[in-house]
């Protein structure tokens, strides 16, 4: 029962890294969404870069949670 129980605050830690994930990748692209014209070409091209990071790093956080719900589900 203890591991159930480190498992399930693992999945909410998880979950709260990917809320956070989510809330900058929405925030830069809200920025870069409304400031591409006044932005510099070096500056666009590193938000540009961040969001494909960020996009990246949602994307493996949101399979390491799936894993862990089937992990719970298996327990």
């Amino acid at each position: 029962m203890i591991m159930s129980e480190a498992v399930k605050e693992e999945l909410a830690y998880l979950r709260l890294w990917i809320g956070i994930l989510a809330v900058t990748l929405i925030s830069l692209g809200s920025w870069l969404f409304l400031s591409y014209e006044a932005a510099s070409a070096l500056l666009l091209v590193g938000a540009l870069a961040g969001l494909m990071l960020l996009s990246i790093g949602c994307f493996q956080l949101h399979r390491r949670i799936e894993r862990k719900i089937g992990e719970i589900r298996r327990l």
